[in-house]
């Protein structure tokens, strides 16, 4: 859930940030969708670097911290039972939660940004 905050702050922060611009491109012509597209894209890409960055060092320090988390081995195979720290079904559902996450953080401000007058996005500063 935390994540889930976080991402979606950053993400539609980033967004609302450029409706001057999209009001601009609206104004000289762009179509709507093709500014939809081309934000959406941009959010997955930098989302997909995070991801990226996320699951390969979830998998370093689970390495590393192996024998410090868990105090009893042999007991069980992870913190929560039955899901071990190189679990790929638990990663890809994961992974999969942020990308809808980032999708949907994007989308809605983009939807907004793409209402603004162009007159309105000309005449600011």
């Amino acid at each position: 859930a935390l994540v889930s905050v976080g991402v979606f702050g950053t993400i539609a922060y980033f967004v609302q940030q450029r409706t001057q611009e999209f009001g601009i491109r609206l104004a000289l012509g762009a179509q709507p969708a093709t500014i939809l597209r081309h934000s959406l894209g941009q959010s997955l890409g930098i989302g997909s670097i995070g991801i990226a960055t996320g699951v390969a060092g979830s998998l370093i320090l689970g390495r590393l911290l192996k024998h410090t988390l868990y105090l009893a081995p042999g007991e069980h195979t992870g913190m929560l039972y039955g899901i071990s720290i190189y679990d790929p079904r638990t990663l890809v559902v994961t992974s999969l939660l942020v990308v809808g996450i980032i999708l949907l953080a994007s989308y809605v401000p983009v939807r907004r940004a793409m209402r603004t007058d162009p007159m309105v996005a000309l005449r600011y500063e």
